[in-house]
């Protein structure tokens, strides 16, 4: 059995897993595999150009010609990795961005297996490259949203990650049962700068609070949670959680103390201060802009699960159980003091 990949996008946006397995006889190879394959035709094209310095060298020849044209197939892709590696390492230090700090590559393999199969074929191409995986986790899914099984890797100052879905997802190239994710080791260094910007315009907005304006209060069915990249980070490290706020977010803004003290985690607030006005959970808050905030409802209609409904105000996400009174009630209420960009779609929870 020979592994390998290729990628018909050049920004590796969407790699392919090959698996091609073949069989040797006296006078005879057979080669079986789920799709045309490159490799197979560069050994055809090899074999007519020259018959006798190929298969009359015998048939461990052939069979050596393939797992050649394999290899040679999948030195490109490594290389492109590789330098996306050093360049992504590179940019991240020396002038980071907020899109830089992840990259993500789509994985499929060229044939469709079950769920339970996909762990052992992922790290056996991967393994070979990168080494074994320093932790790996299984998880119990119920839907291509969420993550079956994961594996992380460090090399040198990234954290690379296999995470195999609950099922294929729609991807660029198609469809993908895995995505390998590409992050920083410790982001804190680089995310410092935005962590000080943040501070500097919350102080700017109401560094002299002292007794907010409360317009109106919705109190939910459901239990709300702050923004964090890492569940556990909410409690265990405040300090990575706002850094990375502070980061991924534009907009978003950490609540203040005056506000969030006033909140349980089931509430929401639109309150004011000075000339501003704010949506603040007990954790996040978002600043209303007149013609700039988007103000976006989504009726989460039933499929797999119950359904739900999901207010954005802009990176401030609330969600509530379908056809909630108090998100309604809150929509209505920001919408009578600012003149939001206001959006409703329909979905599925699929």
């Amino acid at each position: 059995v020979l592994q390998g990949f290729s990628c018909a996008d050049a920004k590796l946006t969407d790699v392919v897993m090959h698996e091609l397995h073949f069989f040797l006889g006296p006078d005879w190879v057979i080669t079986v595999h789920e799709k045309a394959h490159l490799a197979i035709e560069a050994v055809h094209k090899r074999l007519d150009a020259d018959p006798t310095g190929t298969l009359g060298r015998g048939v461990d020849f052939v069979a050596y010609l393939l797992a050649d044209a394999q290899v040679d197939l999948a030195f490109p892709v490594m290389e492109a990795f590789t330098d996306a590696l050093d360049t992504l390492e590179d940019e991240i230090f020396e002038s980071p961005k907020r899109g830089m700090m992840q990259q993500i590559f789509e994985l499929t393999l060229d044939a469709d297996y079950p769920l339970a199969e996909l762990e052992s074929r992922y790290l056996t191409k991967i393994e070979p490259v990168i080494g074994r995986p320093i932790k790996a986790n299984r998880y119990a899914t119920q839907s291509a949203a969420q993550v079956a099984y994961s594996a992380d890797w460090d090399i040198d100052d990234l954290r690379v990650t296999l995470s195999i879905y609950g099922g294929p997802r729609s991807s660029h190239g198609g469809r993908a049962t895995a995505g390998l994710f590409v992050n920083l080791r410790d982001e804190l260094p680089i995310m410092a700068r935005h962590a000080a910007a943040l501070s500097m315009r919350e102080s700017a907005l109401w560094g002299a609070l002292t007794n907010p304006d409360v317009l109106h209060i919705s109190q939910l069915q459901t239990k709300l949670t702050p923004f964090s990249l890492q569940p556990w980070a909410v409690q265990s490290d405040p300090v990575r959680r706002r850094a990375q706020k502070a980061f991924y977010k534009r907009d978003l803004l950490e609540t203040p103390p005056l506000v969030s003290h006033r909140l349980t985690a089931n509430e929401v607030m639109l309150w004011r201060h000075s000339d501003h006005l704010f949506v603040s959970t007990q954790f996040d808050t978002v600043q209303l802009v007149t013609g700039q905030t988007t103000l976006e409802v989504v009726n989460i209609l039933p499929a797999r699960g119950g359904g739900g409904l999901s207010v954005h105000v802009g990176e401030l996400q609330i969600t509530d159980v379908p056809g909630s009174r108090p998100l309604t009630e809150l929509v209505e209420a920001i919408q009578a003091v600012c003149a939001v960009r206001y959006r409703y779609q329909e979905t599925y929870d699929d």
